[in-house]
Formats: C-alpha cells, structure tokens, sequence
C-alpha cells in the first residue's frame, strides 16, 4: 500500500511575521526540512504552498526532489489541505498530512504513525501533557483540574486511509469554521483517530524565537550522531 506525504505550507505567517514556511534554517528553508523527513518514509509528496510561489519555490528548492508535486493552497488551512488531497496520485491509499512549520520531526514518528494507520484507519502524533491543566471561564477564574493522563497535545503528522480523510471533507461541505486539525475534520465525521506518542522534539515554528529553539535541537542531535 503507497503514502503520499502532503506537505502543508500555504499560510501567512502573521505572528511569525512573514511566512515562517520560507525561513532559512540551518541553510535551507524549514519547510524543506519537513518535507525530506517525511518522505524518507513517504517518498511522494505533495507541497501545498502559498498562491504564486510554487514556480520560484520549485525552480530553487526542489530540483533533487523526485515525486513532489507543488500546488497553491486556500485562503484556510482546510482549503489547503483539501487542495493537497486532490493532487494525490489515485495510486496512494494513505495520506501522511504534516505541517510545514514542523521541521524537526523524526521519520521514525512518521513511521509509527503510519503503522497505527494501517491498524486503524486514522492515527495522528501526540504528545502527552507534562502540566497541570486547568478548566478556566470567562474571566480566567479556575473551574476544575482536569486529569493531565487523558490530556495529549496534538501535533503532525496525522495518517489517515485516503478515502476516509476525503470522505470527512466532503461531508463538512465546506464548513470550516472552528477547525484546527485534520483530525477534527475526521472527529466531525464520526472517525476517532488513534493516538500515537511522540517523545521527541517536534516544536511548531510560531515565533521568531522558535527558529532559535529549532537551530539549537538541530545542532544537538548532529552532535549526538557523531557520538
């Protein structure tokens, strides 16, 4: 059964403050290094980037990366996402959906993932909560303790069968409002995606000092390879 990576990076990047997707990291653009950990398991791919920047993106980044198929993403996240599900070669019979922005995932999480979803249809990476959690109001006043053991912090990649994950967006029919995650999209459509845990770094670029944190795990774990 083949995967096909789709490689999300269509946004705006307006808390980063500029498009976060193109911020060189360690040489290369943070999207580029999304995009090469996940097809080491995947190998094709689609890259969803923003509208009028596929051409020049592909021309100076992707000349060594066989099986990428580049396509202009939507005005939401979802609309991107949607986009990304409509290049996928009818050949593949899973989608691996990773953010752009997540560049420090490991392929060994992808694969994980990926085994889940074979098993269950749907499976996304999590990691669990280390803080107490707390419900809160309106104005901040404390609830309730919620238990962290049934707390996870959602993340990508998330897996799922082809014909599920398009099946769940067809059935929102275009209602996208409120959604976060593709999971959410699958969770609206009465699919429960298994969760898969994640031990390692896998920080979402949000801010400018994520790139910092982002350098800094990179060089580690180069210095840990040599060892």
């Amino acid at each position: 059964m083949k995967t096909c990576a789709i490689i999300v990076a269509a946004g705006s990047g307006r808390r980063f403050g500029g498009r976060k997707q193109f911020f060189m990291l360690r040489g290369r653009p943070v999207v580029i290094h999304a995009l090469e950990a996940v097809r080491k398991i995947c190998g094709r791919a689609v890259l969803v980037l923003p509208s009028g920047s596929t051409v020049s993106f592909r021309k100076r980044w992707l000349k060594r990366q066989g099986d990428v198929i580049t396509v202009p993403g939507g005005s939401s996240r979802c609309e991107s996402v949607l986009a990304g599900l409509n290049a996928v070669p009818d050949s593949c019979d899973y989608v691996c959906i990773h953010d752009g922005a997540r560049p420090l995932i490991e392929p060994r999480a992808v694969r994980q993932c990926l085994r889940a979803a074979k098993k269950h249809g749907a499976a996304v990476c999590a990691a669990r909560a280390t803080d107490t959690v707390k419900r809160a109001g309106r104005k901040g006043k404390i609830e309730g303790t919620l238990d962290r053991n049934d707390i996870w912090l959602v993340q990508t990649p998330q897996v799922f069968r082809k014909g599920i994950i398009l099946e769940a967006y067809r059935r929102l029919g275009g209602r996208y409002s409120g959604i976060t995650d593709d999971a959410m999209v699958a969770e609206k459509a009465g699919i429960m995606p298994v969760l898969v845990q994640n031990n390692s770094e896998n920080i979402k670029i949000t801010k400018k000092r994520d790139i910092i944190s982002a350098h800094r795990i990179l060089l580690e774990r180069k210095r840990i390879t040599r060892i």
